[in-house]
């Protein structure tokens, strides 16, 4: 007598629910992976924002042994500090009708190394991205221009001019 084999619907559904389990990581995997890339993405903003403050920070610091130098923050020391900082594609911009970078709070006026305080000031201001825009990308209240932040950078130098 010939046998037919019929399936076994029990060991079939037992095999179904068998591999459960790499249903459920896929499904987690559907649901983490949107949220792991909006970590990884949120990353980018908050990186060039630190990066730029750190050039910023970089050519002010070369802009300040220059006037310690000549004892003052000078039209010529400022000027050549926008240009690096135009090199590094931090140009001039105008924000609500104020011009930056700024110098303003720098020292001004020509101290020398003799002095009772030959202290020598640069004062950087200049926009910084403004990272509350991000919470636009999930629902929230982003920034406005108004709420703009900046880079303030103040460092303090020794004049080491005589005359």
């Amino acid at each position: 007598m010939l046998r037919t084999e019929r399936p076994d619907l029990f060991g079939t559904m037992a095999a179904f629910w068998k591999e459960e389990r790499g249903v459920s990581n896929l499904l987690v995997t559907l649901f983490l992976m949107p949220v792991l890339l909006f970590l990884v993405f949120a990353i980018v903003p908050v990186f060039v924002y630190s990066m730029k403050g750190a050039h910023v920070h970089t050519a002010a610091s070369h802009a300040l042994k220059e006037a310690e130098a000549v004892g003052y923050v000078s039209p010529d020391v400022a000027s050549r500090l926008g240009e690096r900082l135009a090199a590094l594609g931090l140009g001039s911009v105008t924000v609500n009708g104020t011009g930056y970078p700024s110098y303003t709070g720098s020292t001004g006026s020509k101290v020398l190394r003799d002095d009772a305080n030959p202290t020598v000031k640069l004062v950087v201001k200049y926009p910084a991205p403004n990272l509350s825009h991000m919470l636009r990308a999930i629902g929230g209240q982003g920034g406005n221009e108004a709420a703009e932040g900046f880079y303030y950078i103040v460092l303090y130098g020794r004049s080491e001019a005589y005359e």
